[in-house]
């Protein structure tokens, strides 16, 4: 999992948590609903970097925990559609957007392997590597 229910403690009031993630009506977290919650957004976010980087990202990024916990939030807010506050809505949003940077590769995630690492398909070639050239070519 890329974050914690810690993680999520920190972006949300423990009170409005329980709230959220408390459906057996104990006054308690329930903890799987909130793992559901980080499950779910920890497989957003594989989908959208499966193809640039080797998933699950190992070590975690920093950023991955980030969007992973604002994702959660959101997917917390939702099952009980409620609405969330300006604050997350605003952090879910740019969590997509960071995702879709990133799938795109107009950002790069710092820490995580390039699908190129793990299948050795990075190119070694350059340019000044040709093995045909016009001149060697000339003769056939």
């Amino acid at each position: 999992m890329y974050c914690t229910q810690a993680d999520i403690e920190t972006r949300l009031d423990p009170k409005h948590l329980v709230e959220l993630a408390d459906d057996d009506a104990d006054g308690m977290t329930d903890a799987t609903v909130v793992q559901a919650a980080i499950a779910d957004a920890d497989a957003l976010i594989d989908s959208h970097l499966a193809a640039r980087y080797r998933v699950p990202l190992d070590p975690v990024p920093a950023l991955a925990t980030k969007l992973s916990a604002d994702l959660a939030v959101a997917a917390l807010f939702a099952r009980r559609r409620e609405s969330a506050s300006p604050v997350h809505e605003e952090r879910a949003r740019i969590a997509a957007a960071l995702l879709g940077e990133l799938a795109e590769g107009r950002l790069v995630l710092a820490g995580a392997l390039s699908r190129g690492t793990e299948t050795g398909l990075e190119s070694t070639t350059r340019t000044e590597d040709k093995t045909f050239s016009r001149d060697s070519l000339e003769t056939f």
